[in-house]
């Protein structure tokens, strides 16, 4: 397989370019490390790059229990930010001992109630103009969700009407941000969170399997994540040895 052409898919082996590896974070196994890149570049970009997030800052992660959440909830406290969680009830606890400052039950919580933030990372999509307005005068947002074309229009629209823009992106992570990556994990900062490890010839029911956590974690906001031995995590990432391989999107 090749990753400069591909799209994804799961192979043993593969060719790429150099700008698309990275030395695995040496203080986990390949299998947890194979679960990092994908969510963890994204929160990254989210937070630093995007949002620029600083120490003290308020924090607001939506969605936070998914594997994109979770590590925002931890990148967040790395920062020095206050962070609160938006996840379903279940998984309070578990944000909590990741590094969330106060976590709040999205079914029981209305945006209203929830004050004033400096930066909300969303990683679910819907309702963005009431999320919207709990950014401060100099807010900033970002979400990687694209449920629906009235949210796409009101991403593209935040950059044209009022202040405070929401920002979207898709994340293609090089070498410097996975070094980066490996970095905060080396140091204990990050952590991956995973719930289910599949070997490769149990691919299909791996792709099964993720797409009916889809449908819990849009009612629930689960925090699952698979890894598959040998090959895959979320059907985009490869490891081989102590390198990170990158699939384009």
């Amino acid at each position: 397989m090749n990753l400069r052409s591909s799209i994804g898919g799961a192979a043993e082996y593969v060719t790429t370019t150099p700008e698309q590896l990275s030395l695995s974070p040496t203080t986990i196994n390949l299998l947890h490390a194979a679960a990092l890149p994908g969510v963890g570049a994204t929160a990254i970009i989210a937070l630093r790059r995007k949002t620029e997030l600083k120490k003290g800052e308020r924090l607001l992660v939506r969605g936070a229990s998914g594997g994109v959440g979770s590590i925002a909830v931890q990148i967040g406290s790395m920062l020095g930010a206050h962070v609160t969680a938006l996840a379903s009830a279940k998984h309070l606890t578990f944000l909590q001992e990741i590094g969330a400052d106060v976590v709040f039950d999205y079914s029981k919580t209305s945006p209203s109630e929830l004050g004033e933030f400096d930066v909300i990372m969303d990683t679910v999509g819907t309702d963005l103009m009431y999320y919207r307005c709990l950014l401060t005068t100099k807010g900033r947002m970002v979400t990687i969700g694209f449920p629906s074309f009235a949210s796409f229009s009101y991403i593209v629209a935040s950059a044209v009407f009022g202040s405070r823009r929401v920002r979207a992106f898709s994340a293609n992570p090089k070498t410097d941000l996975l070094k980066e990556l490996a970095g905060y994990v080396d140091s204990g900062d990050v952590k991956p969170i995973i719930d289910s490890i599949y070997p490769l010839y149990d691919i299909a029911w791996a792709h099964r399997s993720l797409e009916a956590w889809r449908w819990a974690w849009e009612a629930n906001h689960t925090n699952l994540k698979c890894t598959l031995t040998y090959s895959i995590n979320s059907m985009r990432f490869y490891y081989y040895t102590n390198l990170l391989f990158i699939t384009q999107k």
